[in-house]
């Protein structure tokens, strides 16, 4: 019985470990799904990394001065504590009147992700919902 508890010990750490090497490597590919670009938008704002979070960002047709703005506002949200990342779903047209509804009622992708976040040094809560669209077979955020 001993052996069965240092083995479950193992591959306990073990997939800690990988998992801890996952969000260290560098990724070469983009998003391929709404879900995983999900995951990498929480990743890289848990790690407090601007870069990763604006290897996600959709820069295309950006002049310098707007790229700019656009690289504060990634920084300031990646200096803040991540709380939860939803995905926001678009109204349904056949629920007119009422709501949008966060889980989604058939089978549709989302078209942003919100973002809910807390100020550091205080119990505020804010919250930024980035646009989710794909081009060129990768998904991509944007504000």
């Amino acid at each position: 019985m001993r052996w069965l508890a240092a083995l479950v010990l193992l591959c306990a750490s073990g997939v800690v470990a990988a998992q801890e090497f996952e969000l260290r490597r560098h990724r070469n590919d983009c998003s391929l799904d709404p879900v995983e670009l999900m995951f990498e938008l929480s990743s890289a704002i848990e790690t407090g990394d601007v870069n990763r979070l604006s290897a996600l960002y959709d820069w295309n047709g950006m002049g310098d001065r707007a790229g700019r703005a656009v690289m504060d506002r990634l920084e300031a949200i990646a200096g803040r504590t991540l709380v939860d990342v939803v995905p926001v779903y678009p109204p349904d047209p056949l629920d007119a009147g009422l709501p949008p509804w966060e889980i989604p009622l058939f089978d549709r992708p989302p078209t942003g992700l919100r973002v809910e976040q807390v100020v550091p040094g205080s119990a505020s809560a804010v919250s930024t919902t980035f646009s989710m669209h794909r081009r060129l077979g990768c998904w991509w955020v944007s504000l």
